[in-house]
């Protein structure tokens, strides 16, 4: 329990290049629980010795890191519950960078998509996002239509994002992604 972060449900949940986990935690406690802790962090697991080597808020403030994402750069893309982008670099420990993105809706689970041509997608609840690794640039590819809000991620798969909005199934092809 010590080696835990108390308070904490890991929501997401990758594997870094160097066998790792890195995982996102909310701090909410549904069903009639209290909550324990304030902020949600982001968290390294040491794979081989089964323990946390690392823990930080990437975003002070904010109690659920939604979304994560390992890029082919080696650096973690995330997303938190107030639709800040963030990106940490596990080899420095470090955030380095984080800016709202709420222009483009609130995050569902699962947003975060590496894609075969070096960019990063983020089904966000009225947009879909391209992220340029490096820069952090964004930028919109589409609008959701009026009514269908995406409400959940799922998969990139063949140069198509797969995602939900509500009981509804859809789908966006990625221009120029194959």
């Amino acid at each position: 329990e010590a080696d835990l972060l108390p308070g904490h449900s890991c929501i997401t949940l990758k594997a870094l290049p160097n066998g790792d986990l890195v995982g996102g935690t909310s701090v909410a406690a549904p069903g009639g629980g209290h909550p324990v802790a304030k902020e949600g962090e982001l968290f390294i697991l040491d794979w081989p010795g089964r323990k946390v080597s690392h823990h930080v808020v990437p975003v002070p403030g904010d109690g659920n890191i939604v979304s994560i994402e390992v890029a082919s750069d080696g650096l973690v893309y995330g997303l938190s519950g107030n639709s800040t982008l963030f990106v940490f670099d596990p080899v420095r420990r470090a955030v380095v960078h984080s800016e709202r993105v709420s222009q483009y809706g609130g995050v569902p689970r699962h947003a975060l998509h590496a894609g075969p041509d070096g960019y990063v997608y983020a089904l966000m609840g009225n947009a879909v996002v391209r992220v340029k690794l490096g820069t952090f640039e964004h930028e919109k590819l589409t609008d959701v239509l009026a009514g269908a809000r995406i409400s959940a991620g799922g998969a990139l798969h063949k140069g198509v994002l797969y995602y939900a909005s509500g009981t509804h199934f859809w789908s966006y092809d990625v221009p120029g992604l194959e």
